[in-house]
């Protein structure tokens, strides 16, 4: 009777050759949340752009984060791999990153493996003009009851890049026009 309860046991604990290597869909997979300004206060985000902090469900948690900036220089799209720092707080990673002085950028940080993959997250972090974040949102879909990350795709980035170089333009021709107009009346 002991060993049939026992082997019962053991092959209730054993995992199956059967089981999925990647159970973030069966559990839920990573969030990624940006922080910016950075604390110059911290000697571990001092100077950073910005803080990458991961989550599992409201725990924070250890996940490859990788990332890319991308983007528009004089009508070329350029592409630049991100290197993220460690820090002694579980789950918290720094960015430091200098916005080249030409084009519009984007900062593209994924938590998993790829921005592609349906178990990872990513971030679409927009910079200024001055190389500041401007704007940052992860895309999501919702089973309509709770809300995941959606992945990004090219057609997106793309969108992103023609919007801010849309906005940029139309913002130096009124500078340009409110210029003129106080010459023209002085």
């Amino acid at each position: 009777m002991f060993a049939a309860i026992a082997a019962a046991v053991l092959a209730a604990t054993t995992p199956s050759p059967v089981m999925p290597v990647d159970a973030s869909g069966l559990f839920g997979g990573p969030w990624v949340s940006i922080e910016s300004p950075a604390n110059p206060m911290n000697a571990e985000t001092r100077g950073a752009l910005l803080v990458v902090r991961v989550y599992h469900h409201g725990d924070p948690a250890f996940y490859p984060v990788n990332g890319t900036a991308e983007g528009v220089v004089d009508g070329k799209r350029q592409s630049v791999a991100l290197e993220f720092g460690g820090t002694s707080t579980p789950g918290m990673y720094t960015l430091k990153f200098k916005k080249p002085a030409d084009g519009n950028w984007v900062l593209l940080i994924t938590v998993g493996k790829s921005r592609r993959d349906e178990g990872s997250v990513t971030a679409i972090v927009t910079l200024d003009r001055q190389g500041q974040v401007s704007s940052a949102r992860v895309p999501t879909r919702s089973d309509g009851q709770y809300s995941f990350s959606a992945p990004v795709l090219d057609a997106e980035v793309a969108s992103v890049l023609k919007q801010m170089g849309i906005e940029r333009n139309s913002s130096v021709r009124r500078s340009v026009h409110r210029f003129n107009s106080r010459i023209q009346t002085s």
